[in-house]
C-alpha cells in the first residue's frame, strides 16, 4: 500500500526532469485569450483578502504542492542534504551546538527537544548553501559576461523546494506537540503526525489560512 510520502518522486532530479520537460514555451493564440486571462486576474484580486503574486506554470504547482507540508523519506532527505556542502570560505554558516558542560546537565526531555531542533536547523542550513550557491552561478555568470546554466539552476531549486517542504513539516509537528498537552483526548489526537496540515474549509476570515489541524 503506497504512503503519502511514496506518491513523491524519490529524488530532486526527478521533480526538476519533470519541470524541464513540460516546461515548453506557448504562444497566446489571440488577443481575445489575453484579454480574458486579465480579466480572470483582475476578478480575483479583487475577491482575495489576502495579496498573491503572479501565477506559475501548472507543472511547477504540482511539485509544489506535492513537496509542501511533506516529510521526505530518509533516503530522499539524505540525497538532497548529502549534495549540500559547506561553502569554503563561510566559517559561520553553521549549525551552532550546545556548549558541552551545558549539555551534561540537560535531562533526557530536554536533550531530546534540542537534538529535533538541531536536526530541523541543520536541514534549513542547508537550503542556504544551496541560495548562496545559486546566487554565486548567477554572479559568476555576470562578470563573465556568459548565460548561466539554467538546468543546474533549476535542479539546485527544485532541491531546495523539497527541503524546505520537509522543514514545514517537522515545524508543523512541533507546534502540535505543543499544543497537544493543552488538548483533551479528543482534540489531542488531531496533533498526530498522520493527521494532515490542510487550509480551513469553513469561516471567510480563515478561507487563506493554513492551520495545524482541522476538526
Amino acid at each position: 500500500q503506497k504512503t503519502n510520502n511514496d506518491s513523491l518522486s524519490d529524488s530532486a532530479e526527478s521533480d526538476a526532469d519533470q519541470l524541464l520537460e513540460s516546461n515548453k514555451r506557448q504562444k497566446i493564440q489571440d488577443g481575445d485569450e489575453e484579454e480574458d486571462t486579465l480579466l480572470d486576474e483582475i476578478v480575483r484580486s479583487m475577491n482575495e483578502t489576502e495579496k498573491t503574486d503572479a501565477k506559475i506554470s501548472e507543472k511547477l504547482v504540482k511539485i509544489v504542492e506535492n513537496r509542501w507540508l511533506n516529510k521526505l523519506s530518509d533516503g530522499q532527505l539524505k540525497e538532497k542534504t548529502e549534495k549540500c556542502l559547506q561553502l569554503a570560505n563561510c566559517d559561520n554558516f553553521i549549525t551552532p551546538q550546545v556548549n558541552p558542560e551545558i549539555w551534561e546537565r540537560l535531562d533526557r526531555q530536554t536533550r531530546g527537544q534540542d537534538l529535533k531542533l538541531s536536526t530541523l536547523q541543520s536541514t534549513t542550513t542547508k537550503v542556504g548553501y544551496i541560495c548562496s550557491k545559486a546566487t554565486e552561478l548567477l554572479l559568476q555568470a555576470r562578470r563573465e559576461n556568459k548565460s548561466s546554466n539554467i538546468e543546474q539552476l533549476i535542479r539546485m531549486h527544485t532541491d531546495a523546494l523539497g527541503l524546505l517542504g520537509h522543514i514545514s513539516f517537522e515545524i508543523s509537528q512541533r507546534r502540535r506537540d505543543a499544543i497537544r498537552p493543552t488538548q483533551n483526548k479528543e482534540y489531542g489526537k488531531l496533533c498526530a503526525s498522520h493527521v494532515p496540515s490542510r487550509r480551513c474549509s469553513s469561516g471567510t476570515s480563515y478561507k487563506h489560512r493554513s492551520i495545524i489541524f482541522e476538526l
